[in-house]
């Protein structure tokens, strides 16, 4: 029985290096893959197939980049600097509209989950016409150009969100005032009453 697992073992071996020089070796293709933000719970099946091995184990090498604030991922994609993205739907849409050659090739949510916090002397949206309005870079090219159209807002309305809520509660300007220069001596009196 010993011989016998001993010629079988080197027929294997032998099999096996014959196969080696016979297939050709392939390396893993290399992909990058561009999140919508700093790792947080929704890109957890990302990083879990990484650290596991399951991009290689489907012959993928898997560079994960991370997004952030002012990160437009659309711009980074067609530059060659991430071959996939996590992205939303109006991003694809806008893109394609404006002849760009961006496919989506899988969806991670059912719903693009997208809102709007105002204070409470905002009573429509059509109130925040001529009020700084804090929007993401990425929104610069999917909802804001319809909110534009639909409500008449301007570019000079943008203010840049930095996923910081301490501008939008700190500063009195961010609600209610048209835009202008804030005057610091203004804003400190505020503060201090």
């Amino acid at each position: 029985m010993n011989a016998i697992m001993t010629i079988v073992s080197r027929a294997l071996l032998v099999t096996a290096a014959c196969l080696a020089f016979v297939a050709p070796s392939t390396a893993a293709d290399k992909v990058t893959f561009l999140t919508s933000w700093f790792a947080q719970a929704e890109h957890g099946g990302f990083y879990q197939a990484k650290a596991t091995g399951l991009y290689e184990k489907a012959g993928l090498d898997v560079t994960i980049k991370m997004g952030g604030p002012q990160v437009n991922g659309s711009q980074l994609l067609l530059a060659g600097e991430a071959d996939f993205l996590m992205g939303y739907d109006i991003q694809v849409l806008k893109g394609r509209e404006q002849g760009l050659p961006l496919v989506t090739v899988a969806s991670s949510f059912q719903f693009d989950l997208q809102g709007i916090m105002a204070h409470d002397d905002v009573a429509d949206l059509a109130a925040l016409k001529g009020k700084p309005i804090l929007i993401s870079g990425s929104s610069r090219t999917t909802f804001w150009p319809w909110l534009r159209a639909k409500y008449g807002y301007t570019d000079d309305q943008i203010r840049a969100y930095t996923f910081n809520l301490q501008p939008f509660f700190a500063v009195p300007r961010c609600r209610s005032s048209p835009i202008s220069r804030p005057n610091r001596s203004r804003r400190s009196s505020r503060a201090s009453r």
